[in-house]
């Protein structure tokens, strides 16, 4: 799929896995947002004459220190990109829940940018996107997150689940995977020891694909459970092609 980004005033094209609709931003290594689409226009109310040139966080909050902290340890594990779920608020003044997606780009001068695309939980939850779907799964397995059970958004995330699959599996004894943030990448046997049970029912009745919410929480499942957790987004990506 390409993608118009409008970056000082030019447009250039940008091949991206994404979903239809997803926000696409590129933010530079200072946090300065070089790149916005229309698509993110539609979501947040802010036009790229409102955003080019100023600090990502202006109108994605949570931008404000991940990055940082990304860029630091991008040798480890940001090559992989990070996605999870996260506040914003339209220009309007109401609230979106968002599943943020964040990959690390390098340019050809070796300066670091950031690729930021982001889709509404709730419209993905609505009934009209099952009609987008061109196929669907038997079963999958789904671990909510912290961040989607604080935020109140587990209801939504297994709507969009069940327009994916016949059957969603919550496994008996899912909860924190604690993994929370790097910690359990350094004391792997955390997530173990969490995640324990939730395993023992992934073992006993497996299922076609395993999503979760959160990038650092699915590195820590599929380490722990073996199984091969991403995100949500990516199997409708998939599905709805």
């Amino acid at each position: 799929m390409s993608t118009n980004i409008v970056r000082y005033g030019l447009t250039e094209a940008l091949g991206t896995r994404e979903v239809p609709d997803s926000a696409i931003a590129v933010i530079d290594g200072e946090g300065t947002v070089v790149g916005w689409t229309n698509t993110a226009q539609r979501l947040v109310g802010y036009a790229a004459r409102d955003v080019v040139g100023r600090p990502a966080w202006f109108v994605l909050p949570f931008l404000q220190d991940a990055l940082h902290v990304w860029a630091a340890c991008e040798q480890r594990r940001a090559r992989g990109g990070w996605s999870g779920t996260a506040t914003i608020h339209h220009r309007e003044g109401h609230t979106l829940h968002v599943s943020p997606r964040v990959s690390l780009l390098w340019g050809r001068d070796g300066a670091v940018h950031w690729l930021v695309s982001g889709t509404d939980i709730a419209a993905l939850s609505t009934v009209e996107a099952a009609g987008s779907v061109n196929r669907k799964l038997e079963t999958v397995a789904l671990h909510p997150t912290c961040s989607t059970t604080h935020l109140g958004l587990n209801r939504d995330l297994k709507a969009v689940a069940s327009f994916l699959a016949d059957a969603t599996v919550v496994p008996v004894g899912t909860t924190c995977c604690g993994t929370a943030g790097d910690r359990g990448l350094l004391h792997p046997e955390l997530v173990v020891s969490a995640t324990r049970d939730e395993k023992a029912g992934l073992d006993a009745s497996p299922a076609q694909a395993y999503l979760s919410a959160n990038r650092t929480c699915e590195m820590g499942l599929r380490q722990a459970t073996g199984q091969p957790y991403e995100s949500f987004i990516f199997l409708l990506e998939e599905l709805t092609r």
